[in-house]
């Protein structure tokens, strides 16, 4: 297979299952071309013939050939095992710079790419890119197949100007290549096809920047190109659709008809399900890119399409077993979900809207959390449970040990390859204790929640409001709001359009973040813009003529409290003293306490506690009214204190890898004061100075101790990852003998415990933050503590203060919740009394999450 990949695959982000297998084509295998970069390492296979040699590797290929043959069915996960035994095997024989393994790993960057694991992919294909330019130069269609490789997952995660970048170079190379071939191979069908795509790549990301004039001469080029495809190619109708989306979108943007590119959109998904059937895999981002026409056309039918689309996505997730799985698929399709939402609204199907945005949230923090309740609920046999949390702990470790082998492909291989065993073994595993306890399979299959469900679990006072937010047009962005009264009431309202919602947002969190806010950023040679609506920190220096200059935070705070809670939604929700908000998207970095409110703020009369979603909301009170507390139960476990100072690294490892750690004297006044209260014990209760460590947090887990606290503390430094959240961690105490690498307990680490406290503390920088993904909602700490069991935390949005008024506002409200009031009432009550005293900066990152 010779087959280019396509980057335009626009708003899904699923590209086309076509393989990139560049260099063993079945028939022209041949890994003996002369360069000094092929080199064979097997010190027999070097001596014997060319042929020996040749049909030694002829014997070797056939996981490689299955591999192909899985992709083209859309079977990524079984093709990524077949390459991964591939790679290993070839490993042992070829240096990691020849063509054949570069081959295979480009096949394995591809398949993860294709099942949204764009980290992995992203360092796969700048290993194969990077290693090739150095071998071959950049005017190889090796390499710049590999490029082209690369600038999909730069535009899957959202890096447009690397991708437009890549593929310019990539377009030029063809060039240069094709004119220095002979006339006749230069005018081949292949060089023709792969020029051409070549050239569609630079257009679709043209459109994705806004160059519309041409991305509309390119898709016009590109359908009658696609013309020239034989029927039976699955690519002649996936860029003609992607194409004909294109003009449809262009259409939209400039109230334009739309009706020709709708009937090409039509086409193209009826003559792909002819060809593959209507459940593969690459038949759903045609009927996506149809429905999200047809709602501009007609709402209701939008939905309906949509919803079909929905529907086949969710039984595709659910074939996966491990939720991590599930989420990274869940990403790829996560607008589709959010845009049947919307246009459920827009038809009025109240209940339908409801459910497609409980549809676009949480879907596997549910999945992980059903299971930990499963778990508690002593559901399996005790050596099943244990077997089965000994194969998920299998997993993350080598999910782990495999980030951290980014320079050695060879491996990354052989560690992938345990890792696929891992995950295949968990799998097995799971299905034979579902087969095995009917009740098991059932406790572990999470369902969307009904707004039925109010009436027993919404307090009189108390209000579910949740948000849905979607990009409708380069930085616009519309909002959609749903309330729950606990009358079992819902109300449905799209809010419109919010010009640059993303970073307003952001601006009112680095302004609300700094103590002097707007005048702290000028200081730091940040000035505040408005601009439409929207408003931006400009560049240290920068002038904006369009824009105006802001020097008033409660402009800001008002502008937002506007696009969030306009007058008519905060009326209805007036009434209600307590907030349950599940936000989306950008409102993640919202402090929904410190908004506007008349005369005042949110938090003067409202306590506000924050939720992923609904369903996760239901399942977080009814894990609370069926779980049995024994008389044993510990009520508080600390963790904190830790020591810093003893900064170590092995030998030849970059500081930089590692940072210096202040220490932390409000953590050791927290720990202490909770200490004191609740009478802890030093190395039974609470764990301070030299016993805070990962180790001791690790054997707390293992030994089954925090299955059984109340209340759980951690007061540590805090390092956010938002490229990779499963690596934000909290930073511990090093261990006497170890290095700083000993002190990081990760988000995924966490997300493998059996926690399932009422409540988990975790006091350091940025614990609630993390990447806000499509269909999930917030990654990181937050994530993995709920993933854990746990019923509530109290996480912070941003950096905390290291002084007194943290450690007492940590202490006022475990000492609070003990003397009986609720979480967020005694939250409340404190941020209210030092909202006298203290700007937002010092108490508004403290947030309550969950039940």
């Amino acid at each position: 297979m010779n087959s280019p990949w396509l980057i335009g695959c626009l708003l899904l982000g699923l590209c086309g299952s076509a393989s990139v297998a560049y260099a063993q084509g079945k028939g022209d295998f041949d890994p003996l071309f002369e360069h000094r970069c092929n080199v064979i390492i097997d010190p027999v296979l070097v001596k014997a013939s060319k042929p020996e040699q040749q049909a030694f590797f002829r014997n070797l290929d056939a996981p490689y050939q299955a591999g192909i043959g899985l992709v083209e069915a859309g079977r990524f996960p079984e093709a990524l095992s077949d390459f991964l035994s591939y790679a290993d095997t070839v490993s042992k024989y070829v240096a990691r710079t020849h063509y054949v393994y570069l081959d295979v790993l480009v096949e394995i960057a591809t398949v993860r790419s294709q099942m949204r694991d764009f980290n992995q992919a992203l360092i796969d294909a700048g290993t194969v890119f990077h290693t090739s330019q150095e071998c071959y130069g950049i005017d190889n269609s090796f390499t710049l197949k590999s490029a082209t490789l690369l600038a999909v997952i730069y535009q899957n995660t959202g890096r447009w100007n690397e991708a437009l970048d890549v593929s310019e170079k990539v377009l030029d190379g063809e060039q240069r290549l094709i004119a220095a071939m002979p006339f006749d191979k230069a005018s081949s069908p292949a060089v023709h096809r792969q020029l051409t795509v070549a050239r569609w790549n630079v257009t679709a990301l043209q459109y994705r920047l806004g160059d519309l004039e041409h991305a509309r001469a390119g898709a016009q080029a590109m359908i009658e190109e696609t013309k020239t495809l034989d029927p039976s190619d699955p690519e002649r109708f996936e860029f003609a659709n992607i194409a004909w989306y294109v003009l449809d979108r262009i259409a939209h943007r400039r109230d334009e008809d739309q009706t020709e590119a709708f009937a090409g959109l039509q086409a193209t998904y009826e003559g792909m399900r002819a060809l593959l059937g209507p459940d593969h895999p690459r038949t759903f981002p045609l009927l996506a890119n149809e429905g999200f026409a047809a709602v501009d056309i007609n709402a209701g039918r939008g939905a309906d399409i949509l919803k079909d689309y929905v529907t086949r996505i969710e039984r595709e997730r659910l074939r996966r077993q491990l939720p991590t799985d599930r989420q990274i698929f869940l990403e790829a399709s996560g607008n589709a979900y959010q845009r049947y939402a919307f246009a459920a609204a827009d038809a009025e199907k109240i209940l339908e809207a409801f459910h497609g945005m409980e549809l676009s949230k949480a879907r596997s923090l549910e999945d992980s959390f059903a299971v930990r309740l499963a778990f508690a609920d002593q559901i399996l046999p005790t050596d099943q449970a244990s077997s089965l949390k000994a194969a998920e702990a299998r997993v993350s470790e080598l999910e782990s040990r495999l980030e951290s082998l980014s320079a050695d492909p060879v491996a990354r291989v052989a560690v992938s390859k345990e890792l696929d065993t891992a995950k295949t073994s968990y799998a097995k595993a799971f299905d034979s204790a579902s087969a095995s306890s009917p009740r098991f399979r059932m406790a572990t299959q999470s369902e969307i929640a009904g707004p039925e469900k109010a009436r027993s679990i919404l307090r009189q006072d108390e209000v579910f409001i949740s948000y849905l937010t979607e990009r409708s047009d380069g930085p616009m962005m519309k909002i959609l709001v749903s309330v729950l009264e606990p009358s079992g009431k819902l109300t449905v309202a799209d809010l419109g359009d919010c010009p640059g919602l993303d970073f307003t947002t952001q601006s009112y969190d680095i302004a609300i973040a700094r103590p002097d806010g707007i005048a702290a950023a000028a200081k730091e040679g940040k000035d505040l813009w408005s601009f439409r609506g929207a408003f931006f920190f400009g560049a240290p220096g920068g002038t904006y003529p369009e824009a105006t200059l802001v020097t008033n935070f409660d402009v800001l705070r008002q502008a937002v409290s506007d696009m969030v809670l306009p007058k008519a939604l905060r009326d209805l929700l007036e009434p209600y003293k307590h907030w349950v908000v599940s936000p989306s998207g950008p409102l993640w970095n919202i402090p929904f306490e410190t908004l506007a409110d008349g005369d005042g703020l949110i938090i003067d009369n409202h306590a506000v506690r924050y939720v992923h979603s609904w369903t996760m909301f239901t399942m977080l009170a009814d894990a609370a009214q069926t779980r049995k507390r024994a008389a044993a139960d510990i009520p508080v476990v600390a963790v904190g204190g830790a020591t810093y100072s003893d900064y170590r690294l092995p030998q030849g490892t970059p500081p930089a890898q590692y940072p210096s750690w202040k220490e932390l004297g409000s953590s050791k006044t927290e720990v202490k004061l909770v200490a004191q209260y609740f009478g802890l014990k030093d190395g039974v209760t609470v764990f301070q100075g030299k016993a805070a460590l990962r180790s001791t947090v690790l054997g707390l887990n293992s030994s089954g101790k925090l299955a059984h606290v109340h209340t759980v503390l951690f007061s540590t430094h805090g390092l956010l990852d938002a490229t990779n959240p499963a690596r934000s961690s909290l930073i511990l105490g090093r261990p006497e003998g170890g290095f700083e690498s000993d002190r990081y307990l990760t988000a995924r680490e966490l997300a493998t415990f059996d926690m399932p406290a009422d409540l988990v503390v975790v006091s350091s920088c940025d614990s609630g933050n993390g990447r806000v993904a499509a269909g999930e909602g917030i990654l990181g700490l937050p994530y993995a503590i709920f993933a854990a069991g746990a019923a509530s935390a109290l996480v912070t949005r941003w950096k905390v203060f290291d002084d007194d008024t943290t450690a007492h506002l940590v202490s006022d409200l475990l000492i609070a919740i003990d003397s009986g009031k609720s979480p967020d009432d005694a939250l409340a009550e404190i941020k209210r009394d030092l909202r006298r005293t203290k700007p937002e900066a010092y108490w508004a990152p403290f947030v309550l999450l969950g039940h």
